[in-house]
């Protein structure tokens, strides 16, 4: 229990040798320093930066693959950025304050997450969009044969008999991370727009690798064919 002839101030955070981070409010972090005779206090705002919540036409350019996703994601980043041109970024979202007391440092911030539940970043927005448009973005896609991008991955697939006998998610998700990495089939990314890094992309086409794999299966049980055999041409 604490001796009341003591002045005790809580500590959120007590670094020995550095520094100790108090609680409370703002106003209580001044009249401790007050009652120290503390003269001199640091201090340094944070802000959120504009640059990340701006979504450029160099940096939609990197994330479409042609002119005509360009142009429907258009208007949609037009109005995002006037959103966020809106916004006050002056407004700080922290203020850090120091100060000395002896050998260590009484450290105290406070937070003013004002954007955290008003807007995402643009990469996640921008992300956010394309994955809720996915089947209107694949409209746009440049296939060479089949009638949408997941038929042409479709009958590419089949075609291989080793991938015929991948009947576990392991062994097609081995297949299609050595696939994927082959130039020629980079075009199948389109089919993962919405991925926000590498993993959730391959996720994506693992996913709808499975879903393709699961359709041949059922195909070769109903034709009464062995699993790993093609499928005979539909006439």
């Amino acid at each position: 229990m604490l001796n009341n002839s003591f002045d005790f101030v809580k500590a959120d955070k007590i670094q020995p040798g550095a520094y100790v981070q108090i609680s409370g409010d703002y106003s209580g972090f001044l009249d401790f320093c007050r009652k120290h005779n503390i003269s001199t206090i640091f201090y340094k705002y944070s802000f959120y930066e504009r640059e990340e919540y701006t979504i450029t036409d160099r940096f939609l350019e990197n994330q479409v693959e042609n002119v005509k996703e360009r142009n429907f994601c258009k208007p949609w980043v037009e109005d995002y950025n006037k959103k966020t041109l809106a916004l006050d970024f002056d407004n700080p979202c922290a203020l850090a304050m120091c100060a000395s007391v002896g050998a260590v440092v009484v450290f105290y911030e406070i937070y003013n997450d004002w954007l955290d539940e008003g807007i995402e970043k643009a990469e996640d927005a921008l992300a956010l969009f394309m994955e809720q448009h996915e089947e209107e973005l694949i409209e746009f896609y440049d296939y060479e044969k089949g009638s949408s991008p997941i038929d042409d991955l479709r009958d590419t697939l089949l075609t291989d008999k080793t991938f015929r006998f991948c009947t576990n998610k392991r062994s097609r998700s081995e297949y299609m991370e050595h696939f994927m990495a082959k130039e020629k089939n980079k075009r199948f990314w389109v089919l993962a727009k919405g991925a926000k890094n590498d993993w959730e992309r391959l996720y994506q086409i693992n996913t709808i690798v499975d879903r393709i794999y699961n359709e041949y299966r059922n195909s070769c049980y109903r034709m009464k064919i062995q699993v790993g055999e093609e499928l005979p041409a539909e006439e």
